[in-house]
């Protein structure tokens, strides 16, 4: 008998308690619609667009507090949702002010307040009160956009995730979810899934240069010499028509002081573009970097130069002269290489007098 008043106790205090839970559901509701009916009527009132666009995410997080709690069932387990009606025909219009919002805040350097705005616009998104409305596909991009720009990298990568689903914003959105994965990387595992995702992006979109400029920067950072090589062969390959291509393979090929597969590859990238100036420019490096070689080895084993070792030095200076003075025409104020330092070391073993007015243009 004392056992079933102790089960008889207890199962009726969890029903009142849960009775006063839903009391408190349907209070709670009631309190909360109030707050948004008040804050509606501050949106319409003011003129200030700061307090304008902050009320705006009060009176939208509010509201979806206001429905959760209203379709609570109540103490008969019936869902009346006595204000989902009202939020929808009030509240539903005003999400997409949200985005004017993070414009707002962007244009006036308030990313972390555009950030916000854009989240709460992205996460309305998946409530029943907002199902109805349609998600605009460039808001998951431009928050990915501006948290890169911060340098929160982990948010900018996980908004690049949601807009690679939205084919006109995809390719941007990979762009920067790659660039958050390098920024990222920490660990083996990270820089193994980095090189995966970007090498697989890059044979999607092969004429897309910010993927090859990265992988490039990726394969030619120190640790990576056996892999480096093997890539550049890789890509002529598949891509005998790429200017870029070649002339990161001949700079593998100069890393190597290998002037003369080096100056094959540069010449292959100049047949593509003959007025290409990094190329162009490494060419005169590779001859004058050759023949200082050369010159160094056969003072030491051979204690200085004949007559026939001077000759074939001064014709590699010479043609080191003719493709950086031609860098030089090409480039006269140094914005795409900087030409004037070889072009000096060479014009001075030549003994050229033009020397003198090359050295001041030297960039330290």
């Amino acid at each position: 008998m004392e056992r079933f008043s102790l089960l008889t106790i207890w199962m009726l205090g969890t029903w009142l308690n849960l009775c006063a839970q839903r009391m408190d559901y349907r209070k709670e509701a009631e309190n909360l619609n109030y707050q948004v009916n008040f804050l509606i009527g501050q949106l319409e009132s003011t003129t200030d667009s700061v307090y304008y666009y902050n009320t705006l995410q009060k009176t939208i997080s509010t509201a979806l507090q206001c429905a959760e709690y209203d379709s609570r069932a109540n103490k008969g387990g019936k869902i009346k949702n006595k204000y989902f009606q009202q939020l929808k025909h009030e509240v539903v219009p005003l999400r997409e002010h949200l985005i004017d919002g993070a414009c707002y805040y962007y244009r006036h350097s308030r990313g972390e307040d555009a950030i916000r705005a854009l989240e709460l616009y992205l996460s309305t998104g998946k409530s029943s009160l907002f199902k109805e409305q349609p998600t605009n596909p460039a808001a998951a991009y431009y928050a990915a956009r501006i948290a890169y720009g911060l340098k929160d990298y982990q948010r900018a990568e996980h908004y690049a995730n949601t807009a690679l689903y939205e084919k006109k914003y995809a390719k941007r959105a990979a762009e920067i979810k790659v660039d958050c994965m390098r920024q990222l990387m920490r660990t083996s595992t990270d820089s193994s899934k980095y090189v995966i995702a970007l090498l697989d992006l890059h044979d999607k979109d092969p004429q897309n240069q910010n993927y090859l400029l990265q992988l490039i920067r990726y394969f030619s950072s120190p640790g990576h010499e056996r892999e480096v090589m093997q890539f550049a062969n890789g890509e002529v390959q598949k891509y005998p028509r790429n200017k870029v291509i070649w002339e990161f393979k001949g700079e593998v090929e100069m890393s190597r002081h290998n002037w003369a597969g080096a100056i094959a590859a540069f010449n292959r990238a100049i047949k593509i573009d003959s007025l290409y100036v990094p190329a162009i420019y490494n060419i005169g490096v590779c001859y004058s970097s050759e023949a200082q070689q050369e010159k160094a080895s056969q003072e030491k084993d051979h204690g200085g130069l004949k007559g026939e070792d001077i000759r074939r030095l001064k014709h590699k200076f010479d043609l080191s002269r003719q493709y950086l003075e031609k860098a030089e025409r090409l480039d006269p104020k140094q914005e795409i290489v900087q030409w004037a330092a070889p072009l000096y070391q060479v014009l001075y073993a030549l003994d050229d007098s033009k020397a003198a007015s090359v050295k001041p243009l030297i960039k330290q």
